[in-house]
């Protein structure tokens, strides 16, 4: 024991020299000594096949870093421990497909300052060029190389190696042997070319075909319904595919929470009998929501200009109801019904003119004709104020839905719409006879209907296009000269939207719009107010109240309308939480009187920001939006609205 004391002095006084900063003494790699240490990465320029965390997570199980605030006894350790660092880096890169690595460090002492440095060089990704599939039974004759072409020319990482794998079995699965197993995985390295060939041995198991299927569920539900999206047959080769298949069809009815399909394999046969195991939905949806506005429904009377209080604050209040059943009827049937109306008319002193409500009822029955094809009732009854004009009147529709694509429905019938359209101005010569007709108009309308968005009220990513072809015929009435016209009114809307997260936690997201309508068949001083088109609030430009994104009819503060309209609007959106957000907008329109929006037509543009609290439903959005050349007497400086969901 005493002899150990003059060498635990040596290394304690050589621990303090250490720490002096003017100390010159320079250290041995043969000598032991007590010291710090510190460690950096180099010239590490970020390659987007890593991913983002591959530094934070190799530091963690790093020696270096991991004991860089304890001493160590001699940089032979250290260099130990480097060694067994670079090591593991290269296994590590060589998952992403970096098989040529080429990766040193340093060590370097400086007055008595000790810096280890790793230089990462990973070369060139190495890329899969071919996968051979060897089938160990005879039997078993499956063909996977389309399926395994999507997969060469990827980088030869651990992932999809793996996904090569699991598309081997997949496919072997869809032809009737779902115990398919890859046994064997050899990867033939050609560094001169830097490419991979994958050699896979497949032990395909038992072929199996479908056998009886069993339904079980509690939902007072037709069997027949459930059948319908049953993709197999029995006596077919069994296919994961088809069970993937049925349990997404069968989800996307909304009247089921969870799906669950067991197969018991027979160990004596080859078939399976299936069990499709349903757990109920809530078959009852009830929605309530309140939008407000800074724009009122309607600002006038018959003599002009209205001041209430009502205009100096809060102009619009609409309450918004929805009830939604799933299977109405026991045949999958869904009946959904929307009420809207405006609480704040109990302000309005002009009798009720400022008052809105609608009723619209929509009832779909499934499996008309042919599974997935379904036939639309839709009713429709309103009571709509606008900036211009009074709308009372309904609609109904009988529509027939045929899906063409994924994501893409076509739907095409009869309505029949009438109504009673009266101008809040009447004594104004220039919306000649239009300022207040009377029509029952019949209709064939075709929709096409495209939306791939993830989520409906908040999506992070998707394309939604609507396209709405209505021609109609009969006759208008023009009531203050009592006389009448047969016309044929065309009207064509198209509208496209798109969302895309920009970053992999999806809180940032660049989102726009684009419309285009036009109304044709009539004169335009003969077109009721309600079928020109305007411009202006929530779903066009934010900026202007609804209707006023466009020209004025002159010596008023009345906009005129138009046959056609085009409009563009972007939005960025933030989300700071994971329950509030920001975004940012920019947004305009063109309204022309011609069939086709014309470059002499004004672009009213305007411009905003707004708040997003993020709720189970969907976003509550509070936004101020603002016109970016404001009209004396006619535009106000600030639009404020509140609504649920994102604006488009």
């Amino acid at each position: 024991m005493a002899g150990s004391r003059p060498a635990s002095l040596i290394g304690l006084f050589a621990y303090l020299i250490l720490m002096n900063n003017d100390c010159g003494a320079v250290l041995n790699v043969n000598q032991k000594h007590v010291f710090f240490y510190k460690t950096a990465i180099k010239k590490c320029s970020r390659n987007r096949l890593l991913p983002d965390d591959f530094w934070e997570m190799f530091k963690y199980d790093s020696k270096l870093f991991r004991y860089a605030k304890s001493p160590i006894r001699s940089l032979k350790f250290l260099d130990g421990r480097a060694r067994q660092d670079i090591k593991m880096l290269k296994l590590r890169v060589q998952a992403y497909g970096f098989f040529t690595t080429n990766i040193s460090y340093t060590v370097s002492v400086n007055q008595n300052k000790v810096i280890v440095v790793i230089f990462p060089d990973f070369g060139s990704v190495f890329k899969i060029t071919n996968i051979k599939v060897k089938n160990l039974s005879d039997d078993a004759a499956v063909k996977t190389s389309d399926q395994l072409k999507p997969i060469c020319g990827k980088p030869a990482s651990y992932a999809n190696i793996e996904a090569a794998a699991y598309i081997v079995e997949k496919t072997y699965g869809r032809y009737g042997y779902p115990f398919a197993k890859v046994i064997e995985k050899i990867e033939k390295i050609d560094r001169k070319n830097k490419t991979v060939t994958l050699y896979f041995s497949v032990a395909p198991g038992k072929f199996v075909v479908f056998g009886d299927t069993r339904i079980k569920t509690s939902n007072r539900l037709s069997h027949q319904f459930i059948k319908n999206r049953i993709t197999w047959k029995n006596g077919e080769p069994y296919d994961v595919y088809k069970i993937e298949e049925t349990t997404k069809k069968l989800l996307n009815t909304q009247i089921f929470s969870y799906v669950d399909i067991q197969n018991d394999m027979d160990k004596l046969n080859n078939y399976t009998s299936t069990t499709v195991n349903l757990i109920n939905n809530k078959q009852r949806l009830l929605e309530l929501g309140v939008s407000l506005s800074s724009s009122s429904i309607q600002r006038r009377s018959r003599g002009g200009l209205r001041v209430s209080s009502l205009d100096k604050s809060l102009k619009s209040v609409v309450a918004k109801a929805s009830w939604t059943h799933f299977n109405i009827f026991g045949g999958g049937e869904r009946l959904r019904t929307n009420f809207k109306i405006t609480p704040a008319s109990i302000l309005d002193n002009n009798k009720g003119r400022n008052f809105e409500s609608t009723a619209d009822i929509e009832l779909m029955k499934p499996d008309v004709l042919k599974t997935d094809n379904a036939v639309i009732y839709h009713f429709k009854i309103s009571r709509e104020p606008t900036y211009v004009y009074l709308k009372q009147g309904g609609l109904i529709e009988g529509l027939y839905e045929v899906p063409i694509a994924n994501a893409m429905n076509v739907r095409a019938g009869l309505s029949i719409e009438y109504a009673q359209v009266e101008s809040f101005n009447t004594s104004n010569p220039d919306y000649g006879l239009a300022k207040k007709t009377a029509y029952a108009i019949p209709g064939i309308p075709i929709y096409i209907i495209y939306n791939s968005y993830d989520r409906p009220l908040n999506p992070s990513k998707g394309l939604n296009i609507n396209v709405l072809e209505l021609p109609q015929y009969g006759r208008i009435r023009y009531v203050q000269n009592k006389s009448s016209q047969f016309c044929g009114l065309n009207y064509l809307e198209g509208k496209a939207s798109v969302a895309q997260a920009v970053d992999k936690k999806k809180r940032f997201i660049v989102a726009g719009w684009t419309s285009l309508k036009q109304i044709s068949g009539s004169a335009f001083a003969k077109l009721p107010l309600d079928k020109r088109l305007y411009a202006g609030g929530i779903g066009s430009v934010r900026g202007y109240a609804d209707q006023m994104a466009g020209p004025i009819i002159e010596n008023s503060t009345e906009p005129s309308g138009g046959r056609s309209t085009f409009g563009v609007g972007g939005e960025l959106r933030l989300k700071l939480t994971d329950k509030i957000g920001v975004v940012s907008f920019l947004e305009g329109a063109k309204v022309s009187q011609s069939l086709w929006p014309v470059g002499g037509d004004r672009f009213y543009s305007g411009w905003g920001v707004g708040v997003r609290y993020y709720t189970s439903i969907g976003p509550v959005l509070i936004d101020f939006a603002f016109p970016c050349k404001k009209r004396d007497k006619i535009d106000s400086s600030t639009q404020f609205m509140i609504s649920l969901g994102q604006a488009f």
